[in-house]
């Protein structure tokens, strides 16, 4: 792993769980490049959190570089946090936060993607049903779309 890899490995994130009214849900088809967690992977949008943003500010800043679109702080409700500790690779402890963003019409047409392969929308159970996904986006989609199941 070179010294970048290391930087973009320790930092804290935040992703969005971007949905319609249908209750599909926007993915990304990653880049292929070395230096991202799991290119040519199918994941939802996101990013590293810089050291001036609250969680908030950095997805709204993401989704607006990766999409092209604007959202208001006040419209992302916080889903849930994954914490990681990586001191095994002489990293810091990091976290991955969730949001969701229900996502109107007007907005799916302004959609211009900047970052990743493409973008498509996909009921969760049809992502979770195909291969080569971002793990961890994958469990917090299966969690999103059974919220209101009990579990046992």
């Amino acid at each position: 792993m070179s010294e970048e890899d290391y930087l973009v490995a320790s930092k804290n994130a935040v992703h969005a769980i971007i949905y319609d009214e249908n209750n599909n849900y926007l993915f990304q088809l990653r880049d292929d490049k070395r230096n991202i967690f799991y290119p040519l992977h199918w994941g939802v949008f996101g990013g590293g959190i810089e050291s001036n943003e609250t969680e908030q500010n950095c997805l709204r800043r993401e989704i607006n570089e990766e999409l092209s679109i604007s959202i208001e702080e006040k419209e992302l409700s916080y889903f849930t946090k994954f914490t990681f500790d990586l001191s095994f690779k002489k990293l810091n402890k990091i976290f991955v936060s969730y949001f969701e963003y229900k996502i109107n019409k007007e907005m799916i047409k302004n959609i211009k993607l900047n970052e990743g392969i493409k973008y498509k929308f996909l009921q969760a159970s049809d992502f979770l049903n195909m291969s080569k996904l971002v793990p961890l986006d994958a469990f917090a989609i299966w969690l999103h779309s059974t919220k209101n199941e009990k579990f046992i």
